[in-house]
């Protein structure tokens, strides 16, 4: 069965206001006869030790006199902007402000993260969109949008939403999914525009239930699963790219304040009613398609069976190095919607898994170790499906994923990818585990325990594994315990036991030791 995570419950920090921290200082400089700055830092040492969160905070002892900041100025400027020329201005304005405060760092961002906060920085960028595109009833009489006027706000509002999660909470209060999509309706052609539009409501998602969930019911989600089922040579990859973004993130539980999340529910909207993941592996299809053959790259034994590709977008590079970025999120994306075992089996029925098979197959060298990652996630996500483990030992993957691994020698990230992909497909699977034993993963998992030793997840997966395939398999047990697999379980349970703990008990239990959970 595909499973989807909730996002853990938390205790939330409580917010400090503004106005409490000013007072907190106001009190050490007249009570305690402190110095501005000393009693700033003695106010933030006091509610840090509350644990109170204070993003939304200006840590200066002038935290009320900010009409003068810069970027309370040039928030002034974009709402007072008449000419196209004045907005460009101030857009351009604040825009540097934000570059120049990430160089400098994170305690000056979130600093100008909170003057933003308290000017109302995003809620002036967004009204300049709503009056240039003409959302406003008063404008509805004007003439045609010139959509290039809209990208520079729209890049704006992305970038003030990435500073800080209390700037993305206010994303609602300025009719924020109702711009995204009258936006996405008055310029469905203009594929710019669209992609643009779609980084800005992929940023107002990260860790923002809320936003995701105002996205979908605006009906922004199914927009644009329909967008990308145009001809395909009406696309661009930039376009393809955004898009996935958006519908991995509404699809993805990542934020820990609400106790439930509805990404489950958007992943099998968006699968089930709009084929979001048929659309998408037609498109991975026709990128693949588009690439020219190169023999060093070509694996023969994966990716047979797949459907015919289809026809690249018009605008798609011949090259995997350049189409990287694009692949790499519709991969990203299509782990995310894959989120039941109804899904995952349609889509294996479309190719899907053999593609992304063949993918990795033929991009496993070193230079592509970002599509390599997503391909082995989205594997990973699939392989919690039956029929997937089953197609994928059909098709020799234990072969392509060990060499893979051997393409990005002592890469812990992939490794922990490709041992979680085989742990997913040798579970309740011996035939599988004896086909990954004949293929060398043995020798494998214990040099991982061996080169990896400091990376818990690394070690997680290889103990995980290693009791999957011997808890069904008790002839596997003499070569594992050869290579050593008694000492470097025990020793991985003793580095890391938050992560290793459990599993390497129960990977020492199945191996027939003694004294397993010491």
């Amino acid at each position: 069965m595909c499973a989807m995570p909730c996002p853990p419950l938390r205790r939330e920090c409580p917010k400090l206001t503004q106005e409490e921290f000013d007072e907190a200082v106001r009190t050490n400089i007249e009570d305690f006869d402190m110095e501005a700055e000393e009693a700033v830092k003695a106010a933030v040492e006091e509610f840090t030790l509350q644990n109170y969160d204070m993003g939304c905070v200006v840590k200066t002892a002038a935290g009320k006199e900010l009409a003068n900041h810069p970027v309370a100025l040039a928030t002034v400027a974009i709402s007072e902007a008449k000419t196209n020329e004045d907005k460009a201005a101030a857009f351009a304005q604040l825009q540097g402000i934000l570059i120049t405060s990430g160089a400098e760092g994170p305690e000056k961002l979130q600093e100008v993260g909170a003057v933003a906060l308290r000017s109302g920085s995003l809620a002036a960028v967004m009204r300049s969109i709503q009056a240039a595109s003409g959302m406003d009833a008063k404008d509805s009489a004007q003439g045609p949008v010139d959509a290039s006027l809209l990208l520079a706000p729209l890049s704006l509002a992305k970038q003030l939403m990435a500073v800080s999660l209390d700037i993305r909470d206010s994303f609602d209060d300025v009719k924020g999914a109702e711009t995204v999509m009258h936006l996405h309706k008055q310029h469905p052609d203009h594929m710019v525009l669209q992609a643009e539009l779609a980084r800005m409501a992929e940023c107002a998602c990260f860790k923002e239930e809320q936003n995701k969930e105002q996205l979908m019911l605006a009906g922004y989600g199914l927009g644009l699963a329909e967008l990308l089922q145009q001809d395909p040579r009406q696309l661009t990859e930039d376009l393809v790219a955004s898009a996935s973004g958006v519908l991995r993130a509404v699809c993805t539980a990542d934020d820990d304040r609400p106790p439930t999340s509805k990404a489950f529910q958007h992943a099998r909207l968006l699968a089930h009613e709009n084929q979001a993941l048929k659309t998408l592996l037609s498109l991975l299809k026709g990128i693949m398609a588009g690439w020219k053959s190169s023999s060093s790259e070509a694996h023969s034994s994966a990716g047979a069976g797949a459907a015919p590709p289809a026809p690249k977008p018009t605008t798609s590079p011949s090259s995997p190095e350049s189409s990287a970025p694009t692949v790499s999120a519709m991969l990203a994306c299509m782990r995310q919607l894959a989120a039941s075992e109804d899904i995952c089996k349609s889509f294996s029925e479309e190719g899907g898994v053999l593609t992304i098979l063949a993918l990795i197959a033929r991009l496993h060298s070193k230079q592509h170790r970002d599509v390599v990652r997503s391909g082995l996630g989205a594997l990973r996500q699939l392989s919690n499906s039956d029929g997937t483990k089953l197609l994928l030992a059909a098709h020799d993957a234990p072969t392509t994923l060990l060499q893979c691994a051997a393409s990005h020698p002592r890469d812990e990230d992939v490794a922990e990818l490709v041992l979680g992909v085989l742990a997913a497909i040798t579970l309740r699977q011996p035939a599988i585990a004896t086909q990954c034993a004949e293929a060398g993963v043995i020798d494998w998992v214990t040099e991982c325990l061996t080169d990896m030793a400091s990376s818990p997840l690394v070690c997680r997966q290889a103990c995980i594994l290693m009791r999957n395939m011997v808890v069904r398999n008790p002839e596997l047990r003499p070569a594992f315990l050869e290579k050593g697999a008694d000492r470097l379980v025990r020793a991985a349970k003793t580095a890391h036991p938050p992560n290793c703990k459990d599993v390497g008990s129960a990977a020492l239990r199945d191996l027939g030791l003694d004294n397993y959970s010491s």
